[in-house]
């Protein structure tokens, strides 16, 4: 599917962009995406010297792949709203029209703020009373409308519509859901091409969650993404760092947890979305 396509490319590219950042703490640190010319996604460097090699693995959902694709196509995550507006957050179902929603996200608002509401969903609607609103919901795919209390910023989140489960106050085991990622058939030739790469110093795997994770650690990592966890993974001898990349959704800016081989973990949080 050509959704799946486009969205793994451009988790390839983000955890490009957030591994170079992150490891250009460390001095002549450098991290590169290759993953259109090479087997594996990203070359990592020390100076010009090629140190190690790192393969992305984004754990999404088919169904969900269209969706999510229009969101990257049309970088609609955050939409910036004029000041004083607060912040808000749009969910949509999978038919939903992105660039729509994008381009008419003001008028709906301003709907919503009309009406007197702060959290509506189509079926709060009644069509005698809010007829226009609920033409709004039905023609962009939107399932509601929320207004966020508390924080700073004035702007627009726009996220797949919600998915059940209560957050967990600590980090779920995820021992079980890294094993049968690089257990997976999908991943098993780039892994074997990753782990026979003896003579380079670094075997990096990049973890994406997306919607085909594990609900209670989707939930933990957008609610929260900087708590890192604190389980002792047993990793393959042939990899030396595991990175899980946080969901944009609820988030302002990208954020990484890195473990090592070594037993620990650290948490990378820049300071916006990056650029790639």
């Amino acid at each position: 599917m050509n959704e799946l396509r486009n969205h793994a490319k451009w988790s390839e590219k983000r955890s490009a962009s957030m591994l170079n950042h992150a490891l250009s703490t460390l001095g002549n640190w450098s991290a590169k995406h290759v993953g259109d010319q090479e087997a594996l996604d990203i070359h990592l460097y020390r100076g010009s010297d090629l140190v190690g090699m790192a393969e992305v693995k984004t754990d999404i959902d088919p169904k969900f792949a269209a969706a999510s694709d229009a969101l990257l196509k049309y970088d609609a995550f955050k939409v910036e709203l004029p000041l004083g507006y607060g912040r808000w957050s749009i969910t949509f179902g999978n038919s939903a029209k992105i660039k729509a929603i994008q381009t008419n996200a003001f008028e709906l608002l301003e709907l919503v703020k009309e009406a007197g509401l702060e959290m509506v969903s189509p079926q709060d609607l009644w069509e005698d009373q809010h007829s226009e609103l609920l033409g709004k919901f039905e023609t962009l795919g939107i399932t509601s409308v929320l207004h966020q209390d508390g924080g700073f910023g004035d702007y627009l989140l726009l996220l797949h519509e919600p998915w059940g489960g209560q957050v967990p106050n600590s980090c779920p085991p995820l021992q079980s859901w890294v094993d049968s990622l690089i257990s997976a058939h999908e991943s098993k030739q780039s892994l074997e091409i990753l782990s026979a790469m003896n003579d380079l110093h670094q075997r990096h795997l990049v973890i994406c969650i997306a919607s085909k994770t594990p609900t209670e650690i989707r939930l933990y990592s957008q609610y929260h993404a900087r708590e890192i966890p604190d389980e002792i993974l047993a990793l393959p001898e042939w990899l030396t760092d595991l990175w899980v990349i946080i969901p944009r959704d609820f988030q302002t800016c990208d954020i990484a947890w890195r473990y090592s081989s070594d037993g620990y973990w650290e948490l990378f949080a820049f300071e916006s979305f990056l650029k790639f």
